[in-house]
């Protein structure tokens, strides 16, 4: 079960980051565009 357990909060924990970083790169762009 440990194993099982790890994979999955690990894989939510890169799911998350995966987010977080598109979030950041698509409102980076909405910035630049904004701006310009």
């Amino acid at each position: 079960y440990l194993p099982s357990v790890g994979d999955t909060v690990l894989g939510i924990v890169v799911d998350c980051k995966s987010d977080v970083s598109i979030v950041d790169v698509s409102h980076l762009v909405l910035s630049d565009l904004i701006v310009t």
